[in-house]
């Protein structure tokens, strides 16, 4: 089943030509699901980054279910500001480095 075909267009990407924040996320997480994790990081880094982050805060429950309180994610205001703050960056720099997206 082709989903490109069901889903609608992006208006950003449509209307200014520019990628928008969630272009490449359903390529991304077709090319997971086939294990072609390189590819889909090459589509949009956001998804594979926030199952990273919610893996850990998984395993870090499991451990937690079984009396024993582990800490994976470290908890830092530092971490939170690099990963905010290179978020909207990757944003910006994908759509003028083309070698960052294959869209």
């Amino acid at each position: 089943m082709n989903l490109g075909n069901k889903l609608p267009e992006c208006y950003f990407h449509k209307a200014t030509g520019y990628l928008c924040p969630a272009c490449g996320n359903t390529r991304c997480i077709k090319a997971l699901f086939k294990g072609h994790v390189l590819e889909a990081l090459e589509y949009n880094i956001t998804v594979p980054m926030l199952i990273i982050i919610a893996g850990m805060f998984y395993v870090e429950a499991v451990f937690y279910s079984f009396g024993k309180k582990v800490r994976i994610f470290p908890r830092s205001y530092v971490l939170l500001g690099v990963l905010l703050g290179s978020l909207p960056l990757y944003y910006v720099m994908r759509n003028i480095l083309p070698f960052l997206t294959i869209c």
